[in-house]
């Protein structure tokens, strides 16, 4: 037996080298080959730091487990303001990209899982998928009762720039194409049927939309 470590030696051991990286001077991130499993102090300093100045970090991870919901380990979520989700997930014989956001610090936020597509515009928001269940498991296992429209007799375009709307408040017609990825010639016929149904107001060059029609 000499010359081996038992198992308390091994702990002893560990436990040394995990305080000297907890204690390090220099920012360490530690990562199992699958995800970040360790930030120390000084990494925590430094977000926190870099945070104050308006410098915007991004960190991605893939998350390969198929259990449960976990994001990233719990020494690195708390320091982030914000958590996406992204997955590819299997819908009607369909490959689909869908996203939702998990955390938005200081911001009232969807939690809806939504569809994306990246196009040479960007990144446009598609429907959600609250008619779906069992969606981060890759493959929706069933479809819930067609829930009734939100807004009937709307198109999903016309939904899209509606909630738009909704979600951010008044803006003109050049902001909104650009948060939907609409170009104006589509756009504008859009604005113009929404603010005759009374889905949406107009006052001068900004539009403002409202939940339901005036007078339902």
């Amino acid at each position: 037996m000499t010359g081996l470590e038992g198992p308390r030696e091994v702990r002893e051991r560990d436990e040394r080298y995990q305080q000297l990286v907890e204690l390090a001077p220099e920012s360490i991130l530690i990562h199992d080959g699958e995800r970040i499993v360790l930030a120390n102090a000084a990494a925590v300093r430094l977000v926190g730091a870099l945070t104050s100045l308006g410098v915007t970090m991004l960190m991605t991870i893939e998350v390969t487990e198929h259990e449960g919901l976990q994001f990233t380990s719990n020494r690195i979520s708390f320091l982030t303001d914000v958590i996406i989700i992204q997955r590819y997930v299997e819908i009607e014989g369909q490959l689909r990209k869908i996203l939702a956001v998990v955390k938005m610090r200081g911001s009232n936020h969807s939690g809806d899982f939504r569809a994306y597509e990246i196009t040479g515009n960007g990144v446009l928001l598609r429907e959600g998928l609250r008619e779906y269940h069992g969606i981060t498991t890759g493959v929706p296992t069933g479809r819930l009762q067609p829930r009734q429209p939100a807004y009937p007799g709307l198109t999903e375009q016309e939904e899209r720039v509606l909630e738009t709307l909704i979600r951010s408040g008044a803006q003109s017609a050049k902001a909104i194409a650009d948060e939907v990825g609409l170009p104006p010639s589509e756009l504008d016929p859009i604005l113009e049927r929404l603010t005759q149904l009374a889905y949406v107001s107009r006052k001068g060059t900004r539009y403002q939309g409202v939940a339901r029609p005036s007078g339902s």
